[in-house]
């Protein structure tokens, strides 16, 4: 689990949730280059960026507000310069070479299958996924399994009351029938989980 570098670092402290903790465990230290699509305050790029990581870390937003606030977070922490910040819509100026790790987390589950379709590239079968969908997270599954990925590790993480679902997959892989629909997890008795 994510530790603050030190613990005068006010904003890693803060911000770094359970949710985010397992986002960051899901994401491999030895990869070419990470993307984080959504980014808003770039926790997950500096996080990595302060620990270590040596591929390129990429933040993302369509909205200059959060990429503002992400491009000061990381001045805050000391890595600015380890991030490159785009501004654009979902994944329209990352350069497939530059990563092998796509992250999408805090929206929509309609709002990442339709920016996984309009990459096309990604479909090689060189990247992994992972993905958090705030609503809709059967609407993620059917489009992983769909597009025939093989959904490697699935979490549930609590944040206040709410469940939230995290997808790690892998292309190519062959899943059968029953892998569509509900993840398993979704089935486990709600006591299973410590949601405060």
């Amino acid at each position: 689990m994510f530790q603050p570098v030190n613990s005068g670092c006010f904003y890693m402290v803060r911000c770094m949730t359970d949710r985010l903790n397992l986002l960051y465990d899901m994401i491999p230290r030895n990869g070419t280059g990470m993307i984080d699509v959504g980014t808003d305050h770039a926790q997950l790029p500096i996080a990595l960026a302060t620990h270590g990581y040596q591929g390129k870390l990429i933040a993302s937003d369509i909205h200059e507000g959060p990429l503002r606030r992400a491009f000061s977070a990381a001045e805050e922490a000391g890595v600015s310069d380890r991030i490159i910040f785009l501004r654009c819509n979902g994944l329209e100026l990352c350069k497939p070479g530059d990563i092998d790790c796509i992250v999408i987390a805090g929206m929509g589950g309609d709002s990442i299958c339709r920016i996984l379709d309009e990459a096309d590239w990604l479909f090689s079968g060189e990247y992994r996924l992972v993905l958090q969908p705030m609503t809709h997270a059967e609407v993620v599954r059917y489009w992983l399994v769909h597009n025939e990925y093989v959904i490697e590790t699935e979490a549930i993480a609590c944040e206040g009351h709410r469940f939230i679902f995290l997808y790690v997959s892998l292309k190519p892989g062959e899943l059968t029938r029953p892998k569509a629909g509900f993840s398993p997890l979704f089935f486990q008795p709600r006591s299973s989980y410590n949601c405060e």
